[in-house]
């Protein structure tokens, strides 16, 4: 790659190493000492021989011991008073986001001196904010300001590389890093020495992060530098002055000129001389619905004919009639029920009705530059992938053109459960658009598509009728054993090397559990590139895997169940989901809120892992599916993150509850409420709604005619679940326990006092009242006219003589 001359800094990323400062000056009149150079002058301090073998975190703490001023050595060492003019023409201008390893404050002089925009400026310690202006400087390694005599050794990654190696890519700014390279034109690492970073451990190998990677060396750098990196970027041999010539030249704010430049945005496009003549052939069908595997092309070539994709043309021409009434379509379904095929369908048809589509790349921050292109868009339409994107980023989507509308993929159990929170933080007037039941016309094009293909379930018709699932369709293609089969032949041979089943199967139980999950998270579980271990499986594996900068994931969540299924053992599939867990939790616990999107989404992570309803399903074939679930809770029990978590507690209750243990579901529930009572802010909607169920359990197993001893509770409990059914959130749970309450009644009415049952019909026509008044789309939704008919079965209970 040659450089990029006249690139532009504001979508530019600057990445310091020990070298660019080099040729600075310290208070001390000296330049900034590397690894091995700051070793010397503690041993100096301390009087040691220059021979002793310690490393700088030991030697650092061995004179804060001895009581020798190492603050005030660091703080003279790294505080700096002059920079060269190289360094403050390539300082000066108006980064994207720089990054350092270095613990100085050359940046942030620079800004100070020049009179420059002064640079918010964080330390790998710090709180990630929501937003994270353009131009900050974060310091990998620790901050020299930051830094007080009490917490030096904390605040400075004092230690060998590798450590700090760990310790950087385990913050939850190396997160805020992945994003700005997915987004950024040009990598710039200046200044790279061996002392530095290890290459492998924080970049990829990927072509598309490769090719915008720039490594700006001095000549006599040695060749054991040169191997490092050349696998990750181009060598420039320019040094820092060269590099400082080159910013002389760059051209700062370019403005997007078209929607194909956006870098946060994949615009939608109709490129006609793009098609793919002919039919779709059968492979490429079965790729589809076996394996998930998508082809743009092919469906600008045949829509809206039923060829390659069931387009379910009448669903569409009622959104898009919605469109001069609605500003927000949530799109929900199940997990692998077809969203993320009908949303392309559904960009096909805004496309040759006017419309501009723009899906936001999940796990990016969209530059103020590309927010401003899309509000000269008229008739936009913005797509997040995912709910947690929408929910972080749509309040930049302000003072858009009246005539922009939003796109919100979601699960539709996430959609139950935050459904008054939706409504309120998308731009309103929502429209809810199910697509989880097919229609008669939907189940006759994908049987033709299939019975083209040569792959058609034998009895379909009759099998899937209206109102079946795309799901379970796509299951009965896995009967075929010729086809599975031809799945064998790709995914075998790539499960033999254990780097690439780690990181496939691992990423396939994350797909087949709904979790929208970046790279990162891949490589804080297996310690290596991902994508590098991948591509090593060789060309059969982008057959069934997405490879992009923003995500490694099979294509398909039913496609990604079976592979669990079948490829991975039992003890194997209990190690990983312990493992991702472990990881979940951790972030979950180092982020300072837990609203920030690095906190929703682990929490998310977690709770999906270590659901009940999940490691049932998952190892519900297995002849110890009880023992390698209680592995997995026990395991966690022992894990001082994952035990702190009040949902792991509700959980491992609903686990005993299932083996009949409740005396230790009533305990574990107790321990889940004391872990929520130590989290500020924690809502119990979910140990809420459990602990009436279990409550109501644990009564009907006593005598029928004795007190109820828990009566108290319960309708303490009930009366929450009114409360929660008005607020709008988690209504299928709640709904889901009311409608046990019913049995509660016929077994345990004659050991309820007088008052006690006065009080329960009380609070049962409440809710009654309530269930009635909801429109009828709420009560189609959820279902409640069946529960309400047992509440009002409930109260003939109650009230009879």
């Amino acid at each position: 790659m040659t450089f990029p001359h006249g690139f532009d800094p504001t979508s530019s990323i600057l990445f310091l190493g020990a070298g660019f400062t080099r040729s600075a000056t310290n208070i001390v009149g000296e330049a900034p000492p590397t690894g091995n150079e700051l070793a010397s002058k503690i041993k100096m301090l301390c009087g040691l021989p220059m021979d002793d073998p310690a490393g700088i975190q030991d030697l650092s703490k061995y004179a804060a011991d001895q009581g020798k001023d190492i603050f005030g050595l660091l703080t003279d060492l790294y505080t700096i008073k002059k920079l060269e003019k190289w360094h403050n023409s390539i300082l000066s201008k108006p980064w994207l986001r720089i990054y350092t390893t270095n613990y100085d404050d050359s940046v942030e002089f620079n800004s100070i001196v020049e009179k420059n925009i002064r640079k918010e400026s964080y330390s790998f310690s710090d709180p990630t904010p929501n937003q994270v202006r353009p131009n900050a400087i974060i310091h990998l390694h620790g901050y020299i300001h930051k830094c007080q005599p009490s917490n030096l050794l904390q605040q400075l990654v004092l230690s060998h590389f590798s450590y700090a190696q760990q310790r950087a890519l385990q913050s939850p700014w190396w997160q805020v890093f992945e994003r700005d390279i997915r987004v950024c034109e040009n990598l710039f690492f200046v200044g790279y020495e061996l002392g530095d970073f290890e290459p492998a451990s924080y970049l990829s190998v990927n072509p598309a992060l490769v090719k915008r990677t720039h490594f700006i060396l001095r000549t006599t750098s040695s060749p054991v530098v040169s191997s490092r990196l050349q696998e990750y970027g181009t060598r420039h041999d320019m040094g820092v002055e060269g590099f400082a010539n080159e910013c002389e030249l760059a051209v700062v704010g370019q403005k997007p000129d078209h929607a194909n430049s956006l870098r946060a945005f994949r615009f939608f496009e109709l490129v006609k001389d793009d098609k793919i003549s002919g039919p779709p052939t059968p492979a490429e069908i079965e790729s589809l619905f076996a394996l998930g595997k998508y082809d743009q092309r092919r469906l600008i070539s045949t829509f809206p004919d039923p060829v390659y994709v069931f387009p379910r043309n009448e669903l569409t021409k009622s959104i898009i009639a919605s469109f001069d009434h609605k500003r927000t379509f949530v799109i929900h379904s199940k997990i692998g029920n077809g969203k993320t095929l009908y949303r392309h369908a559904l960009c096909m048809a805004l496309s040759q009705n006017g419309h501009s589509c723009f899906e936001v790349r999940e796990n990016v921050t969209p530059p103020a530059e590309e927010i401003d292109f899309l509000r000269r868009i008229t008739k936009a339409v913005i797509i997040f992938p995912s709910y947690d994107t929408a929910y972080s980023l749509m309040h930049l989507f302000t003072d858009m053109k009246e005539d922009t509308r939003f796109i919100v993929e979601i699960n539709t159990g996430t959609f139950q459960v935050r459904n008054n929170e939706i409504y309120s933080r998308l731009k309103s007037p929502v429209e809810r658009v199910d697509l989880n039941k097919l229609s008669r016309k939907d189940c006759d094009d994908i049987y033709e598509i299939l019975d083209n293909a040569g792959i058609a379930p034998r009895n379909f018709r009759e099998r899937f009728k209206s109102g079946a699932e795309i799901r379970d369709i796509v299951l009965s293609i896995f009967e075929n054993e010729s086809v599975i089969a031809r799945i064998d032949a790709i995914v075998k041979p790539a499960l033999l090397k254990s780097d690439v089943k780690v990181v496939l199967l691992c990423s396939a139980i994350l797909k087949s559990a709904g979790i929208e999950t970046d790279p990162s998270f891949l490589r804080a579980i297996s310690r290596i590139d991902p994508y590098q271990i991948l591509t090593e499986a060789g060309e059969g594996a982008f057959e069934f895997v997405d490879f992009t900068l923003d995500k490694i994931e099979p294509h398909s969540a039913i496609f990604s169940d079976f592979l669990v299924r079948r490829y991975l053992p039992a003890e194997e599939l209990v190690g990983a989901i312990f493992r991702m867990a472990v990881e979940a939790a951790r972030r979950m616990n180092e982020e300072e809120g837990t609203q920030t999107l690095r906190a929703r989404e682990a929490r998310s992570t977690l709770g999906a892992l270590l659901r009940f309803s999940f490691l049932d399903d998952l190892l519900k074939t297995v002849p110890e599916r009880t023992e390698h679930i209680r592995a997995v809770y026990e395991h966690g029990r022992q894990n001082t993150y994952i035990q702190g978590e009040p949902l792991f507690w509700l959980q491992y209750s609903i686990f005993m509850q299932d083996l009949g243990r409740l005396d230790l579901a009533e305990r574990h529930m107790e321990t889940a409420y004391r872990r929520g009572e130590a989290r500020t802010g924690f809502l119990t909607y979910q140990l809420d709604t459990n602990y009436l169920g279990l409550l109501m359990q644990i009564e009907v197993a006593e005598t029928k005619a004795s007190a109820v001893k828990r009566i108290v509770q319960i309708l303490e409990l009930i009366e929450k679940m009114r409360g929660f059914l008005g607020e709008g959130n988690h209504r299928g749970h709640v709904l889901k326990v009311l409608s046990e309450v019913e049995h509660f009644l016929r077994t345990r009415r004659p050991g309820l006092a007088q008052s006690e049952a006065a009080a329960f019909t009380y609070q049962i026509n409440l809710l009654i009242d309530y269930l009635t008044s909801l429109p009828a789309e709420d009560r189609a939704l959820f279902g409640t006219d069946t529960v309400n008919a047992s509440l009002k079965r409930g109260i003939a209970i109650l009230t009879a003589t």
